[in-house]
């Protein structure tokens, strides 16, 4: 099996690449950009990543971190 180029981490150079993570928001589910963080805290909206939905999962392996 191959892992998963996605996931958090770049292929060539760490090898946490295939942990299944989201690879923008390295699992956590949040928004990390502070701007667009602080305009959505100011309107209430969710904080949550756009790339994963807030799930913090790599949307390409669905998490399994393998292709």
């Amino acid at each position: 099996m191959e892992k998963c180029p996605h996931c958090d981490g770049d292929a060539m150079l760490q090898s946490s690449v295939g942990n299944g993570e989201c690879s923008e928001c390295h699992g956590t589910g949040g928004e990390l950009d502070p701007l667009e963080g602080l305009a959505e805290a100011l309107s209430d909206l969710p904080q949550t990543c756009k790339e994963c939905g807030g799930s913090g999962k790599c949307q390409k392996c669905g998490g399994k971190g393998y292709l």
